[in-house]
């Protein structure tokens, strides 16, 4: 029943977001007990990590390695943001662009003032690192890379990588 699918997971987002305390022995049959699942389920969300929540729900999005050619992955990453109505800021970073899809462009990721929830990075290897090291002088805590050229490469990738991820961690 959609019950038991509620509960089992609810049960997997506790141990995820390491709720263990939780009670999941909860049988709905009034709509105080679907009010109370409610607040509960916004405990959750409230009370998740920051990291983890800038995560899932950022306010803010800087997506690095923006792009105006349609089909590339920083196009259309930035399209996919656009037609899905994101509500937060989104904060693209293209050296070579003012605008994007009706977004402002900043020139580089400490022109932007404000702060900065969700990085994603879409750029070639050689400026990832880089990259990184300037959004956590940002103090961005949470991160998605999309490119190529790091441990699928050889030894040379795997150790920049893993460096990479040290500095994240």
């Amino acid at each position: 029943s959609s019950f038991f699918r509620l509960r089992d997971t609810l049960k997997r987002v506790s141990i995820l977001f390491h709720f263990p305390k939780l009670s999941w022995s909860i049988i709905i049959v009034s709509s105080a007990e679907i009010l109370f699942l409610h607040i509960l389920i916004q405990k959750i969300v409230f009370d998740m990590s920051e990291t983890i929540k800038n995560f899932f729900y950022p306010k803010t999005l800087c997506v690095v390695g923006a792009s105006s050619k349609p089909l590339s992955i920083g196009y259309e990453i930035l399209n996919t943001i656009r037609k899905y109505s994101y509500q937060g800021t989104v904060f693209p970073v293209n050296p070579k662009a003012e605008e994007v899809l009706g977004y402002k462009c900043f020139p580089s990721i400490t022109s932007i003032e404000s702060a900065i929830d969700l990085a994603v990075l879409v750029v070639p290897k050689q400026f990832v690192e880089s990259s990184i090291d300037e959004l956590l002088q940002k103090n961005v805590k949470s991160f998605i890379v999309i490119t190529a050229g790091f441990k699928e490469t050889g030894d040379e990738g795997e150790k920049i990588e893993q460096r990479i991820v040290e500095k994240i961690k």
